[in-house]
């Protein structure tokens, strides 16, 4: 019975992009959701801008949680959904295959919307970086004058 292979990773299912995290532990499967959802918004906006396909949905595979420790129970799926929600600003959308309880799909909209959140965070601290530092030269430059 199962299926045979190694650990995680990106691949194509269909024409949805898919991570298999297929025995990641919580931290791991962290990391791994944050570079996918990451890589997977970048190789988009890399694309031709006109003509563009939209963004399309990212596919999770959490497994079926037949080999936890509780039968049947799908504790990475539940745990990767709650973090989608709580480690991520804003919070990532995501539901359950239909006939498929081991995979979660990602919605596109909420990985563009935490895309644009996160480069908007990254240029207001690199504003503040460069502000502090314009200040300090500022005042190095007075200080050297006297």
């Amino acid at each position: 019975g199962g299926h045979g292979g190694g650990g995680g990773g990106v691949s194509t299912m269909g024409t949805r992009k898919a991570v298999d995290l297929h025995g990641f532990s919580k931290p791991l499967a962290q990391a791994a959701i944050r570079a996918a959802l990451t890589e997977h918004h970048a190789e988009w906006r890399a694309g031709p801008s006109q003509g563009r396909p939209p963004l399309e949905d990212l596919v999770i595979i959490t497994g079926k949680g037949r080999n936890s420790r509780t039968p049947f129970a799908p504790a990475l799926r539940r745990t990767v959904q709650d973090m989608l929600v709580d480690d991520f600003n804003p919070p990532i959308s995501s539901w359950t295959l239909p006939g498929n309880t081991g995979r979660l799909v990602v919605g596109a909209g909420s990985i563009a919307a935490w895309a644009q959140s996160t480069a908007q965070s990254k240029a207001r601290i690199m504003a503040q970086i460069g502000a502090l530092l314009s200040s300090r030269v500022a005042a190095a430059a007075a200080a050297a004058g006297n």
